[in-house]
């Protein structure tokens, strides 16, 4: 499921590469012809990396320039002052996997408040609790052992499972990456995981819902996503 944009107001993007860091601006504007919102570049800056390997921060002064001359750049071309990004993460070995949890409804029905409670206790099975989870995205549901339900609220049934899949990196490398980028005076609103960046802006529905690999080959790593 792709992100929604919020409506009338602006979405900022730092992409920190091993090679190049750059930065895109977006308005969200509604699309009159279409319908529905739609994002409009109206900035982008980029700079070549300093101080950065694989993804990761090595020499934080280094890359704080590096990160402060790419996020001008694209002020300057939108017109606009940057006060909080989403941060694509690359750094920090990132890894995913499954956890399952079944919980028992609170009455004939699915509620909210099952639906919740049981992604709770979903989160409770991260196999790596010591890393810094950077999604934590539902793939599917199951209502008295019957799989593959995309949204059970409203039905009717005893159990209810989920399937959580993480996607977690290293603690170390992201809150250096975090703080570089807060040495910039820049707030980050959000972390996506650079493979998953790269599908969701190349792929189409029709790919991500029959099964594709994307693969992100960057200047010193290579990433893959698997959409399903």
């Amino acid at each position: 499921m792709r992100m929604q944009p919020a409506r009338n107001r602006l979405i900022s993007v730092l992409d920190i590469g091993t090679t190049k860091i750059s930065c895109f601006i977006a308005r969200v504007e509604q699309d009159r012809g279409r319908g529905g919102w739609r994002p409009r570049i109206i900035g982008v800056g980029s700079h070549a990396a300093r101080g950065v390997r694989a993804g990761g921060i090595v020499n934080m002064a280094e890359a704080e320039s590096a990160i402060r001359a790419a996020v001008a750049k694209a002020e300057r071309m939108a017109d606009e002052t940057v006060h909080r990004v989403t941060v694509n993460i690359s750094c920090g070995q990132p890894e995913s996997h499954m956890a399952r949890a079944e919980v028992t409804l609170s009455g004939p029905e699915v509620r909210e408040v099952d639906v919740k409670k049981v992604l709770h206790q979903a989160r409770l099975r991260n196999r790596d609790p010591e890393g810094h989870v950077i999604h934590a995205i539902p793939v599917g549901y199951a209502l008295d052992g019957n799989k593959g339900i995309a949204d059970p609220r409203g039905m009717f049934g005893m159990r209810l499972g989920a399937c959580l899949h993480f996607v977690t990196a290293l603690a170390g490398p992201m809150r250096n990456l975090a703080m570089c980028v807060e040495r910039c005076h820049l707030e980050i609103v959000g972390c996506v995981a650079s493979p998953y960046a790269a599908g969701l802006s190349c792929l189409v529905e029709d790919e991500t819902e029959l099964g594709v690999t994307c693969i992100d080959m960057g200047g010193g790593q290579t990433g893959i996503a698997l959409f399903a």
